[in-house]
This record gives C-alpha cells, structure tokens and sequence, in this order.
C-alpha cells in the first residue's frame, strides 16, 4: 500500500516523518512539526491528512493500521 501511494504521487512531493523520541536531531525538529501541525490544526497525535492537487481530501486522528491503510486505498 506504501508503495502503491509513492507511486500514485507521480511527480508530487510527498514528505514522510520517520522519528524516534532518543533522537537528538529528531527532538530539534520537532518544535517545527509542531508549529506545522497547529497551522494545519491538529488536536492530537497521530493524526493524518489526506492531500490531493493541494486539497485536503481526508483526516483521521489515532494509531490504526487498517484504517490508515483502507484510507490510503480509498483515496489513491
């Protein structure tokens, strides 16, 4: 499904956050996710936005797989 949406992104950017809470140059970044997630108006973590041709399609809030998975399917 990953690659499904990579590929789906054709020339688009596509940005994915790999982090761990013992990183040091993930804990220097994180002040700036943050303000992007207030920009964005996230109320909790994770939550995930769903953007296509720069519109926001879709949003959940929450650790599921399955549904992040489905919602990925859905939209591609």
């Amino acid at each position: 499904a990953f690659q499904e949406a990579l590929d789906a992104a054709g020339d688009k950017l596509v940005v994915v956050d790999f982090s761990a809470t013992w990183c040091g140059p993930c804990k220097m970044i994180k002040p700036f996710f943050h303000d992007v997630a207030s920009e964005c108006e996230v109320k909790c973590m994770p939550t995930f936005q769903f953007f296509k041709k720069g519109q926001k399609v879709g949003e959940f809030s929450g650790a599921n797989k399955e549904k992040l998975e489905a919602t990925i399917n859905e939209l591609v």
